[in-house]
Protein backbone atom coordinates (compact mmCIF):
# COMPACT_ATOMS: atom_id res chain seq x y z
CA UNK A 1 0.00 0.00 0.00
CA UNK A 2 1.65 3.61 -0.84
CA UNK A 3 1.63 5.91 1.61
CA UNK A 4 -0.19 8.50 -1.30
CA UNK A 5 -3.59 7.09 -0.38
CA UNK A 6 -6.00 9.43 0.79
CA UNK A 7 -8.40 7.85 3.35
CA UNK A 8 -12.23 8.86 3.26
CA UNK A 9 -14.16 5.98 3.79
CA UNK A 10 -14.76 6.51 7.75
CA UNK A 11 -17.73 5.65 7.78
CA UNK A 12 -16.93 2.11 6.28
CA UNK A 13 -14.03 1.48 9.11
CA UNK A 14 -11.60 3.70 11.19
CA UNK A 15 -7.84 3.39 11.83
CA UNK A 16 -7.39 2.20 15.13
CA UNK A 17 -5.55 4.74 17.32
CA UNK A 18 -1.68 3.93 18.07
CA UNK A 19 -2.88 4.70 21.39
CA UNK A 20 -5.72 1.92 22.09
CA UNK A 21 -3.08 -0.54 20.23
CA UNK A 22 -0.69 0.52 22.60
CA UNK A 23 -3.34 -0.36 25.46
CA UNK A 24 -4.31 -3.42 24.20
CA UNK A 25 -0.63 -5.30 23.58
CA UNK A 26 -0.24 -6.16 27.12
CA UNK A 27 -3.46 -8.31 26.83
CA UNK A 28 -2.27 -10.44 24.44
CA UNK A 29 0.97 -11.57 25.65
CA UNK A 30 1.30 -10.36 29.68
CA UNK A 31 -2.36 -10.26 31.16
CA UNK A 32 -3.58 -13.24 28.93
CA UNK A 33 -6.13 -14.52 31.93
CA UNK A 34 -9.45 -15.64 31.36
CA UNK A 35 -11.79 -12.94 32.87
CA UNK A 36 -13.96 -15.60 34.41
CA UNK A 37 -10.90 -16.90 36.03
CA UNK A 38 -10.71 -15.17 39.51
CA UNK A 39 -8.95 -17.66 41.82
CA UNK A 40 -5.45 -16.03 40.22
CA UNK A 41 -3.95 -12.84 39.39
CA UNK A 42 -4.05 -12.88 35.65
CA UNK A 43 -7.77 -13.54 35.98
CA UNK A 44 -8.33 -10.70 38.40
CA UNK A 45 -6.45 -8.41 35.77
CA UNK A 46 -8.21 -9.56 33.22
CA UNK A 47 -11.66 -8.92 34.78
CA UNK A 48 -10.26 -5.63 36.08
CA UNK A 49 -9.55 -4.96 32.38
CA UNK A 50 -13.17 -5.61 31.37
CA UNK A 51 -14.93 -3.74 34.54
CA UNK A 52 -12.77 -0.35 33.01
CA UNK A 53 -13.59 -0.88 29.67
CA UNK A 54 -17.50 -1.29 30.80
CA UNK A 55 -17.32 2.09 32.90
CA UNK A 56 -15.58 4.15 29.53
CA UNK A 57 -18.11 2.81 27.11
CA UNK A 58 -20.85 3.40 29.65
CA UNK A 59 -19.63 7.26 30.22
CA UNK A 60 -19.63 7.85 26.36
CA UNK A 61 -23.25 7.39 26.61
CA UNK A 62 -24.04 8.51 29.71
CA UNK A 63 -25.27 4.91 31.02
CA UNK A 64 -24.56 2.88 33.90
CA UNK A 65 -21.48 0.34 33.63
CA UNK A 66 -24.33 -2.68 34.07
CA UNK A 67 -25.95 -1.74 31.69
CA UNK A 68 -23.54 -2.49 28.85
CA UNK A 69 -23.46 -5.87 27.24
CA UNK A 70 -20.04 -6.95 25.46
CA UNK A 71 -20.70 -8.50 21.98
CA UNK A 72 -18.66 -8.89 18.43
CA UNK A 73 -19.91 -5.79 17.28
CA UNK A 74 -23.28 -4.00 16.20
CA UNK A 75 -24.57 -5.96 13.66
CA UNK A 76 -24.76 -9.03 16.65
CA UNK A 77 -26.16 -6.49 19.62
CA UNK A 78 -28.87 -5.66 16.56
CA UNK A 79 -29.58 -9.03 16.30
CA UNK A 80 -29.98 -10.08 20.46
CA UNK A 81 -32.22 -7.35 20.58
CA UNK A 82 -34.62 -8.01 17.82
CA UNK A 83 -35.19 -11.73 17.86
CA UNK A 84 -35.09 -11.20 21.76
CA UNK A 85 -38.61 -9.55 21.10
CA UNK A 86 -39.35 -11.53 18.22
CA UNK A 87 -39.54 -14.67 20.73
CA UNK A 88 -41.89 -12.44 22.78
CA UNK A 89 -44.42 -12.20 20.11
CA UNK A 90 -43.73 -8.50 19.90
CA UNK A 91 -44.62 -6.44 16.44
CA UNK A 92 -41.80 -4.57 15.27
CA UNK A 93 -41.58 -0.91 13.80
CA UNK A 94 -38.23 0.69 11.70
CA UNK A 95 -37.23 2.30 8.51
CA UNK A 96 -36.01 1.68 5.18
CA UNK A 97 -33.03 3.50 5.82
CA UNK A 98 -31.64 1.73 8.45
CA UNK A 99 -28.58 -0.57 7.85
CA UNK A 100 -28.57 -4.44 6.64
CA UNK A 101 -28.23 -5.66 10.21
CA UNK A 102 -31.34 -4.47 10.99
CA UNK A 103 -33.34 -4.57 7.69
CA UNK A 104 -32.09 -8.75 7.08
CA UNK A 105 -33.02 -9.83 10.57
CA UNK A 106 -36.74 -8.14 9.53
CA UNK A 107 -36.89 -10.35 6.82
CA UNK A 108 -36.17 -13.23 8.32
CA UNK A 109 -38.72 -12.15 11.13
CA UNK A 110 -41.64 -11.83 8.61
CA UNK A 111 -40.87 -14.56 6.81
CA UNK A 112 -41.27 -16.18 10.55
CA UNK A 113 -44.81 -14.26 10.90
CA UNK A 114 -43.76 -11.32 12.99
CA UNK A 115 -45.73 -8.53 12.21
CA UNK A 116 -42.89 -5.41 10.52
CA UNK A 117 -43.73 -2.03 9.49
CA UNK A 118 -41.06 0.13 7.70
CA UNK A 119 -41.97 3.66 7.93
CA UNK A 120 -41.75 5.98 4.90
CA UNK A 121 -39.02 9.18 5.48
CA UNK A 122 -38.63 12.42 3.78
CA UNK A 123 -36.09 13.19 1.01
CA UNK A 124 -33.68 14.14 3.71
CA UNK A 125 -34.29 10.46 5.56
CA UNK A 126 -35.92 11.48 8.29
CA UNK A 127 -38.82 10.09 9.78
CA UNK A 128 -42.17 11.93 10.93
CA UNK A 129 -43.24 10.88 13.93
CA UNK A 130 -46.98 10.98 12.96
CA UNK A 131 -46.04 7.72 10.90
CA UNK A 132 -45.96 5.94 13.72
CA UNK A 133 -49.39 6.57 14.60
CA UNK A 134 -51.27 3.50 12.74
CA UNK A 135 -52.47 1.17 15.94
CA UNK A 136 -49.38 -0.49 16.63
CA UNK A 137 -49.75 -2.35 20.08
CA UNK A 138 -48.50 -1.57 22.94
CA UNK A 139 -44.94 -3.43 23.50
CA UNK A 140 -43.99 -3.03 20.08
CA UNK A 141 -40.30 -2.61 18.96
CA UNK A 142 -39.47 0.65 17.52
CA UNK A 143 -35.91 0.60 15.55
CA UNK A 144 -34.81 3.48 14.13
CA UNK A 145 -31.05 4.82 13.31
CA UNK A 146 -29.71 7.43 15.09
CA UNK A 147 -27.48 8.30 12.27
CA UNK A 148 -27.14 7.05 8.78
CA UNK A 149 -24.63 5.90 7.86
CA UNK A 150 -24.72 6.98 3.92
CA UNK A 151 -25.99 10.14 3.59
CA UNK A 152 -25.32 11.34 7.79
CA UNK A 153 -29.00 12.59 8.66
CA UNK A 154 -29.77 12.20 12.42
CA UNK A 155 -32.91 11.75 13.48
CA UNK A 156 -35.42 13.32 16.09
CA UNK A 157 -34.60 10.42 18.49
CA UNK A 158 -36.16 12.73 21.58
CA UNK A 159 -39.33 13.03 19.60
CA UNK A 160 -39.50 9.59 18.37
CA UNK A 161 -39.00 8.31 22.16
CA UNK A 162 -41.39 10.36 23.82
CA UNK A 163 -43.88 9.11 21.29
CA UNK A 164 -42.59 5.52 22.22
CA UNK A 165 -43.00 6.06 26.13
CA UNK A 166 -46.96 7.87 25.24
CA UNK A 167 -47.74 4.72 23.53
CA UNK A 168 -46.17 1.86 25.53
CA UNK A 169 -43.28 1.05 22.79
CA UNK A 170 -39.26 -0.15 23.33
CA UNK A 171 -37.03 2.13 21.48
CA UNK A 172 -33.80 0.74 19.60
CA UNK A 173 -31.20 2.58 18.04
CA UNK A 174 -28.63 1.35 16.35
CA UNK A 175 -25.69 4.35 16.83
CA UNK A 176 -22.81 3.23 15.45
CA UNK A 177 -22.31 5.84 12.71
CA UNK A 178 -23.07 8.64 15.87
CA UNK A 179 -20.65 7.55 18.48
CA UNK A 180 -17.21 9.60 18.35
CA UNK A 181 -18.35 11.46 15.92
CA UNK A 182 -21.74 13.53 17.81
CA UNK A 183 -22.90 13.19 21.51
CA UNK A 184 -25.26 10.42 22.70
CA UNK A 185 -26.36 10.50 26.05
CA UNK A 186 -28.96 7.32 26.42
CA UNK A 187 -31.28 9.76 28.49
CA UNK A 188 -31.64 12.68 26.67
CA UNK A 189 -32.23 10.09 23.44
CA UNK A 190 -34.67 7.89 25.62
CA UNK A 191 -33.75 4.96 24.38
CA UNK A 192 -34.21 1.60 25.75
CA UNK A 193 -31.72 -0.28 23.44
CA UNK A 194 -28.39 1.16 21.75
CA UNK A 195 -25.92 -0.81 19.57
CA UNK A 196 -22.44 0.02 18.59
CA UNK A 197 -19.35 -0.96 17.29
CA UNK A 198 -15.93 -0.32 18.05
CA UNK A 199 -13.98 -0.02 15.13
CA UNK A 200 -16.47 3.28 13.69
CA UNK A 201 -14.45 4.99 16.62
CA UNK A 202 -10.80 4.25 16.37
CA UNK A 203 -10.96 1.05 18.01
CA UNK A 204 -10.38 -2.72 16.72
CA UNK A 205 -12.71 -4.47 14.55
CA UNK A 206 -14.80 -7.53 15.67
CA UNK A 207 -15.70 -6.07 19.45
CA UNK A 208 -19.04 -3.97 20.42
CA UNK A 209 -21.74 -3.31 23.17
CA UNK A 210 -25.43 -3.47 23.55
CA UNK A 211 -26.73 -1.04 25.42
CA UNK A 212 -29.92 -2.36 27.57
CA UNK A 213 -31.85 0.27 29.89
CA UNK A 214 -32.76 -1.25 33.11
CA UNK A 215 -36.13 -0.70 34.27
CA UNK A 216 -37.65 -2.11 37.46
CA UNK A 217 -40.03 -4.60 36.97
CA UNK A 218 -38.94 -5.03 33.17
CA UNK A 219 -38.25 -8.44 32.02
CA UNK A 220 -34.59 -9.16 31.09
CA UNK A 221 -33.52 -10.08 27.67
CA UNK A 222 -33.55 -13.76 27.04
CA UNK A 223 -30.51 -15.38 25.85
CA UNK A 224 -29.30 -15.02 22.54
CA UNK A 225 -27.47 -17.90 22.92
CA UNK A 226 -26.35 -20.69 25.67
CA UNK A 227 -23.08 -21.35 27.69
CA UNK A 228 -21.40 -19.80 30.65
CA UNK A 229 -23.09 -16.95 32.05
CA UNK A 230 -21.14 -14.35 30.74
CA UNK A 231 -22.47 -10.70 30.28
CA UNK A 232 -25.45 -12.03 32.43
CA UNK A 233 -26.22 -15.18 30.12
CA UNK A 234 -28.00 -12.91 27.33
CA UNK A 235 -24.72 -13.45 25.58
CA UNK A 236 -22.33 -16.19 26.90
CA UNK A 237 -18.74 -17.04 25.84
CA UNK A 238 -15.33 -16.19 26.79
CA UNK A 239 -15.02 -12.67 26.36
CA UNK A 240 -12.21 -11.37 23.79
CA UNK A 241 -10.11 -9.09 26.32
CA UNK A 242 -8.08 -7.08 24.36
CA UNK A 243 -10.42 -6.27 21.73
CA UNK A 244 -12.79 -5.46 24.69
CA UNK A 245 -9.63 -3.10 26.23
CA UNK A 246 -9.04 -1.71 23.22
CA UNK A 247 -13.21 -0.60 22.84
CA UNK A 248 -12.65 0.81 26.17
CA UNK A 249 -9.68 2.86 25.51
CA UNK A 250 -10.88 3.78 22.34
CA UNK A 251 -14.18 5.27 23.97
CA UNK A 252 -12.25 7.00 26.69
CA UNK A 253 -10.66 9.03 23.82
CA UNK A 254 -13.66 9.63 22.40
CA UNK A 255 -14.98 11.47 25.67
CA UNK A 256 -12.04 12.98 25.99
CA UNK A 257 -11.18 14.94 22.94
CA UNK A 258 -15.26 14.94 22.08
CA UNK A 259 -15.40 19.05 21.43
CA UNK A 260 -11.70 19.28 19.92
CA UNK A 261 -12.62 15.98 17.12
CA UNK A 262 -15.87 17.53 16.31
CA UNK A 263 -14.33 20.74 15.41
CA UNK A 264 -12.06 19.09 12.91
CA UNK A 265 -14.68 16.47 11.38
CA UNK A 266 -17.12 19.54 10.30
CA UNK A 267 -13.97 21.75 8.82
CA UNK A 268 -12.70 19.14 6.78
CA UNK A 269 -16.55 17.92 5.91
CA UNK A 270 -17.15 20.88 4.70
CA UNK A 271 -14.39 22.24 3.02
CA UNK A 272 -14.87 18.74 1.12
CA UNK A 273 -18.13 19.74 0.45
CA UNK A 274 -17.13 23.68 -0.55
CA UNK A 275 -14.26 22.71 -2.73
CA UNK A 276 -16.26 20.33 -4.88
CA UNK A 277 -19.85 22.03 -4.97
CA UNK A 278 -18.26 25.53 -5.39
CA UNK A 279 -16.11 24.11 -8.74
CA UNK A 280 -18.98 22.30 -10.63
CA UNK A 281 -22.36 22.24 -11.34
CA UNK A 282 -25.20 19.58 -11.14
CA UNK A 283 -23.69 18.42 -7.67
CA UNK A 284 -26.45 17.66 -5.11
CA UNK A 285 -25.62 17.33 -1.23
CA UNK A 286 -27.62 15.08 0.49
CA UNK A 287 -29.22 14.18 3.37
CA UNK A 288 -30.04 17.10 6.01
CA UNK A 289 -27.81 19.35 6.27
CA UNK A 290 -28.59 21.62 9.80
CA UNK A 291 -28.78 17.93 11.69
CA UNK A 292 -25.97 15.40 9.95
CA UNK A 293 -22.90 13.73 11.40
CA UNK A 294 -20.04 16.00 11.15
CA UNK A 295 -17.72 14.04 9.31
CA UNK A 296 -20.06 12.51 6.67
CA UNK A 297 -20.72 14.15 2.93
CA UNK A 298 -23.04 11.98 0.42
CA UNK A 299 -22.57 13.86 -3.18
CA UNK A 300 -24.60 13.22 -6.53
CA UNK A 301 -23.19 14.40 -9.88
CA UNK A 302 -25.28 14.88 -12.74
CA UNK A 303 -24.37 12.95 -15.76
CA UNK A 304 -21.60 10.67 -14.05
CA UNK A 305 -21.39 7.54 -12.85
CA UNK A 306 -19.84 6.83 -9.12
CA UNK A 307 -18.22 3.56 -10.28
CA UNK A 308 -16.41 5.43 -13.49
CA UNK A 309 -15.51 8.07 -10.96
CA UNK A 310 -13.81 5.84 -8.56
CA UNK A 311 -11.88 4.40 -11.07
CA UNK A 312 -10.38 7.92 -12.17
CA UNK A 313 -9.30 8.86 -8.52
CA UNK A 314 -7.58 5.15 -7.89
CA UNK A 315 -5.60 7.63 -4.61
CA UNK A 316 -8.71 8.10 -2.96
CA UNK A 317 -10.21 5.44 -0.80
CA UNK A 318 -14.27 6.36 -0.81
CA UNK A 319 -17.09 4.57 -1.40
CA UNK A 320 -20.59 4.56 -3.37
CA UNK A 321 -22.40 3.55 -0.30
CA UNK A 322 -22.34 0.90 2.50
CA UNK A 323 -19.70 -1.40 2.85
CA UNK A 324 -21.87 -4.12 3.20
CA UNK A 325 -23.86 -3.66 -0.19
CA UNK A 326 -20.41 -2.27 -1.94
CA UNK A 327 -19.99 -4.50 -5.53
CA UNK A 328 -23.93 -5.50 -5.45
CA UNK A 329 -24.51 -3.52 -8.51
CA UNK A 330 -27.85 -2.53 -6.85
CA UNK A 331 -28.79 1.04 -5.95
CA UNK A 332 -28.27 1.60 -2.42
CA UNK A 333 -31.85 1.06 -0.44
CA UNK A 334 -30.76 4.25 1.30
CA UNK A 335 -31.15 6.42 -1.70
CA UNK A 336 -33.84 4.80 -2.58
CA UNK A 337 -36.00 5.51 0.00
CA UNK A 338 -34.63 9.27 -0.18
CA UNK A 339 -37.01 8.69 -4.13
CA UNK A 340 -33.93 9.17 -5.65
CA UNK A 341 -33.81 7.47 -9.69
CA UNK A 342 -31.51 5.06 -10.15
CA UNK A 343 -29.88 7.17 -12.44
CA UNK A 344 -29.19 9.64 -9.28
CA UNK A 345 -28.19 6.83 -7.08
CA UNK A 346 -25.98 5.27 -9.57
CA UNK A 347 -24.20 9.14 -9.67
CA UNK A 348 -23.74 9.38 -5.93
CA UNK A 349 -20.78 8.83 -3.67
CA UNK A 350 -20.19 9.04 0.05
CA UNK A 351 -16.63 10.48 1.66
CA UNK A 352 -16.44 10.71 5.29
CA UNK A 353 -13.29 11.93 7.11
CA UNK A 354 -11.91 11.00 10.90
CA UNK A 355 -9.64 12.72 13.20
CA UNK A 356 -6.60 11.58 11.40
CA UNK A 357 -7.44 13.33 8.31
CA UNK A 358 -5.63 16.10 7.74
CA UNK A 359 -6.76 19.88 5.33
CA UNK A 360 -3.82 18.47 3.15
CA UNK A 361 -5.23 15.15 2.25
CA UNK A 362 -9.28 16.83 1.45
CA UNK A 363 -7.48 19.63 -0.41
CA UNK A 364 -5.76 16.67 -2.63
CA UNK A 365 -9.05 14.31 -2.91
CA UNK A 366 -11.51 17.38 -3.52
CA UNK A 367 -8.85 18.86 -6.55
CA UNK A 368 -8.75 15.42 -7.91
CA UNK A 369 -12.54 14.29 -7.79
CA UNK A 370 -13.63 17.77 -9.85
CA UNK A 371 -11.06 16.80 -12.64
CA UNK A 372 -12.28 13.84 -13.03
CA UNK A 373 -15.65 14.37 -12.82
CA UNK A 374 -15.04 17.29 -15.33
CA UNK A 375 -13.09 14.65 -17.58
CA UNK A 376 -16.38 12.04 -17.50
CA UNK A 377 -19.01 15.03 -18.52
CA UNK A 378 -16.02 16.16 -21.20
CA UNK A 379 -15.66 13.09 -22.75
CA UNK A 380 -19.60 11.77 -22.32
CA UNK A 381 -20.39 15.22 -24.07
Amino acid sequence: MTSSLIYLDNNATTKVDPRVVEKMLPYFTERYGNASSISHPLGWSAKQALDDAREHIAALIHASPDEILFTSGATESNNIVLFAHARRNASFVSTPVEHSSILNPLAELTARGSHVRLLPVDRLGKVSVGSLDTGDQSGTLVSVILANNEIGTIQNMTSISGYCRDKGFLLHTDATQALGKTPVDVDELGVDFLSLSAHKFHGPKGVGALYVRKVKGRRPLPAHSFGGGQERGIRPGTENVPAIVGMGEAARLCLEDSSSQQEHLILLRDFLQKNIVEKLEGVTVNGDLERRLPNTLSLTFRGVDAEDLLMKVPEICLSTGSACESGSGKSSHVLQALGMTDEEAHGTIRLAVSRFTTLDEVQRASNQIVQAVQSIRNYRF
